[in-house]
């Protein structure tokens, strides 16, 4: 092999465990900057340009919105819990019910955090293979609840509804109606799963038991 194929072959050989190793840290950070300027911006323009921290330090704080917005949140957690603040709550999702677009995207916004992140997730998070597209074939499903969907016909049958998703993008997919007897259960977590689906089957799951 001649100098240039071995310098040639040794470049790209670095060059990619370096960019394995840069890109993750650059992502992260990447995001991570995002979220901070993000929130950082938001917070900030509901307060009075002289109670800032530019206008007292000379200069911006990174984070301090965001640092600032947590006790805000936990403040609204805890008002959730009490009677005075579950009204207010339904005052609210009454008020943005009168906004014809805003409470579609409202209401959708709402059923998708508490499906991620509510103590209605619970019940989301069984990981299970069933046998799709084809037959000796299977996918990775998450059950999303019991099918009360199905005709008298089949009220027998315990149907269950599965969604399946695509790799690498998980927020595509198909949704099944299937037999709770005809999918076989998982010893993976919905994060594994996620991974699993995500990096195309190179980041490796659990196996299932």
């Amino acid at each position: 092999m001649s100098f240039w194929s071995t310098l040639k072959l040794l470049f790209r050989k670095y060059f990619i465990a370096g960019l394995l190793v840069i890109m993750p840290l650059y992502g992260t950070f990447w995001i991570l900057k995002t979220i901070v300027v993000g929130v950082d911006d938001m917070f900030f323009q509901f307060i009075p340009h002289a109670l800032q921290p530019k206008a007292w330090f000379g200069f911006s704080v990174p984070g301090m919105g965001l640092v600032l917005t947590i006790p805000i949140i936990l403040f609204v957690g805890v008002l959730t819990r009490v009677y005075l603040g579950k009204q207010l709550l339904r005052a609210g999702d009454w008020l943005l019910s009168q906004i014809p677009v805003g409470n579609a995207v409202y209401k959708g916004l709402k059923q998708l955090l508490q499906t991620l992140f509510g103590q209605e997730s619970a019940k989301y998070s069984r990981v299970v293979l069933v046998e799709f597209p084809s037959k000796n074939q299977y996918a990775i499903a998450f059950v999303t609840g019991e099918s009360t969907e199905m005709p008298e016909a089949m009220a027998d049958d315990h149907f269950i509804r599965v969604y399946i998703p695509t790799a690498p993008n998980p927020t595509s997919g198909y949704l099944l109606m299937v037999k709770e007897e005809d999918v076989i259960p998982t010893s993976l977590t919905v994060d594994e799963a996620s991974k699993l689906i995500i990096s195309g089957g190179l980041v490796s799951g659990k196996s299932h038991g």
